[in-house]
């Protein structure tokens, strides 16, 4: 890692909390939460957990399996939450909106509501120990019902005064279109909380013209926005912040081969708000300032400080706090 970028503060929009735990703590949760893990040791569960340099998006999720399976109680919920905020803060992040989802999180017996008052607990005892201020991203997924969409954006509208920012949708875009979760969208935006899709990552530039039709304020990857030129102008005329995770693109979009051949670089080029993010920091083993080392190779330095800036700016949060966060940056 660069001590460098490790110095400068960041700003991170798009990360997830299960696929961004320590490897460690997986191993001690499934012991205390009788997880049966199918590794005999520590080193083989660690690296099914760092998922290979090139793989489909199913087979990238695989290793979410493990990192959900461990994350079913009030205990293991908030320790991932605080050791989540205490290693951004180590990796000189200041702000981050981190995204998980309440579903996933019930095979014993919590209520929706339960596993989001968890986190956030979690997420507020690492801001104690840490500078970071941490804001909560719920994710409602496209394989559900829309009605447990539904009702997850009521959940995330009701603790949006306890630090739930905005909605999500993740899940695999294959077969899944976001249209039927409209009414999820709807109630969040009725209700003045944030909306941010995952659209054309592993698939498909049109998806991501139908979530910014649905109401989606930021899309999540945006990979495949440059295979349509008319999808590429919208972003730009529209000015919707990109959260770009170039790790993980590389490893599941099956067009890129290198950090360097990131359409990133298109984006940049062609004013796109672009923000920089980790997306998994276990499973691409991936640090923010990582993400900044690897497109310094092929970007200059003013452009990168530009990335850091855009990050602040696209953030959901009252426009005062951005103004200072971006007053005090060192450039």
């Amino acid at each position: 890692m660069s001590t460098h970028f490790t110095q400068w503060p960041k700003a991170e929009l798009h990360v997830h909390l299960d696929g961004s735990l320590r490897p460690e703590t997986v191993w001690e949760l499934a012991k205390d939460t009788n997880f049966y893990l199918p590794f005999d040791t520590f080193q083989e569960l660690e690296s099914h957990l760092r998922v290979p340099r090139r793989c489909t998006l199913p087979e990238y999720l695989e290793a979410f399996q493990y990192t959900v399976g461990v994350m079913q109680t009030p205990e293991a919920l908030q320790r991932t939450a605080c050791e989540f905020v205490e290693d951004v803060a180590a990796d000189g992040v200041t702000y981050v909106e981190v995204r998980f989802a309440p579903s996933l999180h019930r095979e014993k017996g919590l209520a929706l509501e339960q596993v989001v008052e968890h986190i956030l607990f979690g997420l507020d005892q690492g801001s104690q120990k840490t500078s970071v201020t941490a804001k909560l991203i719920c994710c409602a997924m496209r394989q559900e019902s829309p009605e447990l969409a539904e009702t997850v954006a009521h959940v995330a509208v009701e603790y949006k005064s306890a630090g739930v920012v905005a909605l999500d949708l993740a899940g695999p875009e294959d077969g899944f279109p976001a249209e039927p979760h409209r009414k999820a969208f709807d109630y969040a935006l009725d209700h003045d909380l944030n909306l941010t899709i995952h659209a054309g990552e592993a698939c498909c530039a049109d998806n991501v013209e139908r979530a910014i039709a649905l109401g989606a304020q930021r899309i999540g990857h945006g990979t495949f926005i440059c295979k349509d030129d008319s999808v590429s102008q919208l972003v730009v005329e529209k000015n919707i912040p990109l959260e770009v995770c170039p790790t993980s693109n590389v490893q599941i979009s099956g067009f890129i081969d290198t950090h360097a051949q990131h359409p990133i670089h298109a984006y940049l080029d062609a004013g796109m708000n672009v923000t920089l993010n980790t997306d998994n920091r276990l499973m691409s083993n991936v640090t923010l300032s990582d993400e900044y080392e690897h497109l310094s190779l092929t970007i200059d330095e003013s452009t990168l400080q530009q990335v850091v800036k855009n990050g602040f700016q696209a953030a959901f949060a009252p426009d005062a706090e951005k103004q200072e966060w971006l007053e005090n940056l060192p450039f």
